[in-house]
């Protein structure tokens, strides 16, 4: 029986994990789950069947359990949002039942096995076990609370409202009829929040001194912000401020200044009496405050703590509490502990993702699975033991210690500091996302001085379905630019006469229309027909290709989605009038405008958004170019590398290591590695490029050592092929263990597509599983070259045909070698728009057929530059 409640936990814990099929995979995960919980029940082992009640909780918890579905016909004629809290209510409710359940078997093992008087300081198994479920009631009944208040925000009562009391409700409504105070009565039943207090207060006393006591810490600072907000502390810290009149204004007139002499009255009639002015106010304690402050301290100590033992998941819900509670009316704070939570999600999401890249017999993987998983199942402290500090003394080692854990290491300093370093006038806007679908924003402008920085921020309720249909949406056109990309390919590989039959037939005029009876709109009817005829043969030659229809819709719902975000940070991305004009001129004689670029640091799960295609950027950033990053603290990490300079002889290139694209010119059959050979190393527009050692796959096919040789041996690294760098060139397990500290920038001309690479690529995907194939996307490719250490990494979101990718190659590496940084060139290539294709001879242009924008992504410091 044993057996068989491990094999099912373990099946439903398989589909909570799997990728595939993800919207069933809570269900299915449920009902191994409930199979195990059945079967262990009337066998009494306590452990194995509250690891199976926990499970099944977290299915619940990713919406696939039955209580979370709401009956389809109580809420087909009601509104979205309600539907929602309906069915969010029902799934908490099932979790609040099965944490019971949970709670009550640990409890009565905790009695059977705990001794009868034991020190505070000792914690056994079971106590932890019961902790981290107290911590977890804790944090339902807060949710609970949250929904609450929700549904009354939505369900504003113009009657007077009806007294609700958790209990005693009889007795509640004879206080409401005759009229007497509700205010006596306040103990007669606990509500969601007091009852979060009470759950983590017995977690904190259960826990010890071990890491359970993090978790219960985060629930009691949690539980005493929300019950000074129920006292009325805090409650409106998010809501906007009003604009801010000075004194001396005309527009208040004589009433102003009457009462100003009124108040001035007042005060010294007080003065006069003994009594200072706002003496009572000021004595007076706000209800509330003193909650509130014993909250954000034991929040504060917990950041530091969690940091300490490693619980980077832990310290990054606490600076999100911590955020929360500082809202609008704390700005600078609440964006530090923003900076916080998002550098702490980076940490986990990234380094897993490099621990997967890795080999995992090397030592820095061993190392990172004993901190991870093996020290803190064997104890209660682990930070403690003498393994875990000379684990931590290998991987922080400066000379030969592993450059990603460093990387990704979380510092808790001011705004100011983290900001250190960037050029001034350089915006950084940062979107963080939490379980429940609540996100932040923080927008600010690096300053020159010592002084802080302004910042804004932002709170708004995000769709988990609309992020996913957003995610959908972009790479439901990514896959069809690989298509177009593949096609282009082919055709532009065929003789001219056979392309051009290829080409589809205009269909036939239609016949035409009767003339309408002599009335006064006839003149203008009869315009309308010759203009749609004029218009008709360039429509009929070319329409707006799919993928650009594709890409519309996926950045039209990534600006819905966002734009709740979004749009309070408008004002700080508005580039001030005349306050960053330079003195120098570029070549056409008009002064040059230094715009700074705007740096966008995102949560994991919105970083496939087409972020730098939103209009808010390319508006209201003043064209500056938008350039991301991993996290705060990594750009801080990059910026302490050095300038990211590179010398201009000093670039290693990677052409077509496997020889498999050609292009429609008569170099050497088209190769494209002679064909590079021919344009870059022997060009005389670029005269430093003949200095560059370059590994042609259409004269050798380098091997992976002269390839991961190139990449780390220091100055610039070229890849111009198909595919991804870690599908064609590199595979992860290669590329991980690379200290690349050494390589300023990384330019990845990729994705290409050709026949021959295309089914290549499409062979070796047959063998490799999920989690393979995300390590080669390209944000994936770009964080695992930026925990390398590479200052700037320049790669295409998409797919196109390797003529435009080696014309857009040519145009960048001319920019560059121009002394343009990075950044400019990349915004230069995002501004160039042109036709899809030229229209026949005597149609007009269509303006609905657009080149798609550029697909250059930029990751890590914009100015990167060749000298």
């Amino acid at each position: 029986i044993a057996s068989q409640a491990r094999l099912c936990v373990a099946l439903g814990r398989l589909h909570l994990s799997a990728t595939v099929g993800a919207s069933e995979a809570p269900a299915k995960a449920d009902e191994h789950f409930k199979a195990a919980t059945l079967l262990l029940q009337p066998s009494g082992a306590s452990l194995a069947l509250i690891d199976a009640l926990s499970a099944r909780v977290d299915a619940v918890e990713r919406g696939g359990a039955s209580a979370a579905d709401a009956d389809k016909g109580a809420v087909e004629d009601d509104v979205a949002g309600d539907a929602d809290i309906l069915r969010e209510e029902k799934a908490l409710g099932e979790m609040m039942a099965l944490l019971a359940a949970a709670v009550g078997h640990a409890e009565r093992l905790l009695y059977r096995a705990a001794p009868r008087s034991a020190p505070p300081s000792v914690s056994l198994p079971t106590a932890r076990t019961l902790a981290q479920l107290r911590s977890r009631q804790a944090r339902v009944e807060l949710r609970l609370a949250e929904l609450q208040e929700r549904r009354a925000l939505r369900l504003q009562e113009t009657a007077p409202r009806f007294p609700r009391v958790q209990g005693r409700d009889e007795a509640a409504v004879l206080d409401f009829v005759r009229g007497n105070a509700l205010e006596a009565r306040r103990d007669a039943g606990l509500c969601h929040v007091e009852r979060a207090l009470v759950h983590s207060s017995s977690s904190l006393a259960l826990a010890g001194h071990s890491r359970a006591a993090l978790d219960a810490g985060l629930s009691l600072g949690r539980a005493l912000i929300a019950m000074a907000r129920g006292r009325g502390h805090g409650g409106g810290v998010w809501k906007p401020k009003a604009p801010k009149e000075s004194d001396g204004e005309e527009a208040k007139g004589e009433a102003g200044r009457d009462a100003g002499s009124a108040e001035a009255e007042v005060e010294a009639e007080a003065a006069a009496a003994g009594e200072a002015p706002g003496e009572g106010e000021v004595a007076a304690v706000e209800d509330g405050a003193e909650e509130a402050r014993e909250g954000e301290a034991g929040l504060l100590r917990l950041v530091e703590g969690a940091l300490k033992e490693g619980d980077a998941a832990t310290a990054r819900e606490a600076a999100l509490a911590l955020a929360d509670a500082a809202g609008a009316e704390r700005p600078l704070e609440c964006g530090r502990w923003l900076s916080v939570a998002t550098s702490c999600a980076a940490r986990l999401h990234w380094l897993a993702v490099w621990r997967r890249a890795c080999d995992p017999r090397s030592r820095f993987a061993v190392l990172l699975s004993q901190l991870s998983h093996s020290l803190e199942q064997r104890w209660a402290q682990p930070a403690q033991t003498p393994v875990w500090k000379s684990a931590q003394l290998a991987l922080d080692d400066a000379e030969r210690g592993c450059v990603p854990w460093r990387s990704l290491e979380v510092e808790t300093g001011s705004l100011r500091e983290l900001l250190a370093g960037l050029p001034a006038g350089a915006r950084v806007v940062q979107l963080t996302t939490t379980t429940h679908g609540r996100a932040y924003g923080m927008a600010t402008i690096a300053q020159a001085g010592d002084g802080d920085p302004p910042v804004l921020v932002s709170r708004a309720e995000l769709s988990p379905a609309a992020l996913s249909a957003a995610i959908d949406a972009i790479n439901e056109a990514r896959r069809l630019h690989r298509i177009a990309a593949l096609n282009k390919s082919k055709s532009d590989l065929l003789p001219a006469a056979v392309a051009e039959e290829m080409q589809p037939a205009a269909p036939p005029e239609p016949p035409e229309p009767p003339e309408p009876a002599a009335g006064p709109l006839d003149k203008l009817r009869r315009k309308a027909r010759e203009v749609a005829r004029a218009g008709r043969g360039a429509a009929a030659f070319q329409a707006t290709p799919p993928r650009v229809l594709a890409l519309r819709d996926a950045v039209s719902k990534a600006e819905a989605l966002l734009a709740p975000l979004l749009e309070p940070l408008v004002p700080m991305l508005e580039t001030p009038a005349g306050s960053l004009e330079t003195e120098s001129e570029p070549q056409g004689g008009t002064a040059a405008v230094a715009r700074p670029p705007t740096i966008v640091i995102v949560d994991p799960c919105l970083s496939p958004l087409p972020l730098e295609l939103l209009g808010v950027f390319a508006e209201e950033c003043g064209g500056g170019g938008v350039c991301r990053d991993l996290s705060v603290s990594m750009l801080r990490r990059r910026l302490a590398l050095g300038a990211p300079d590179a010398p201009r002889g000093a670039v290693r290139c990677a052409v077509d290591v496997h020889d498999e694209v050609r292009l429609p010119t008569g170099v050497e059959g088209g190769r494209l590695g002679e064909v590079f050979a021919s344009d870059v190393l022997d060009s005389e527009a670029l005269a430093h490029a003949a200095e560059w050692p370059a590994l042609l796959g259409s004269r050798q096919a380098p091997s992976a050592t002269e390839l991961a040789h190139a990449l780390a041996a220091g100055g610039s690294f070229l890849y111009h092929g198909p595919g991804s760098l870690l599908s064609a060139a590199l595979t992860p397990q290669q590329l991980a263990p690379l200290d690349l500290r050494a390589c300023a920038g990384c330019l990845l001309f990729d994705a290409q597509e050709s026949s021959l690479s295309s089914r290549r690529i499409a062979r070796e995907a047959n063998a490799k599983d999920a989690a393979r194939l995300a390590l080669e996307e390209p944000h994936a490719t770009a964080a695992l070259l930026s925990l390398g250490g590479v200052r700037t990494v320049v790669l295409h979101h998409w797919a196109a045909a390797p003529a435009e990718r080696h014309a857009a190659l040519t145009a960048l590496l001319g920019q560059l070698g121009e002394g343009k940084t990075a950044g400019e060139a990349v915004r230069a290539r995002h501004e160039l728009q042109q036709p899809e294709e030229s229209p026949p001879p005597g149609g007009g242009a269509n303006p609905d057929v657009e080149r798609p924008p550029s697909s250059l992504l930029l990751y890590g410091l914009p100015h990167y530059r060749m000298v």
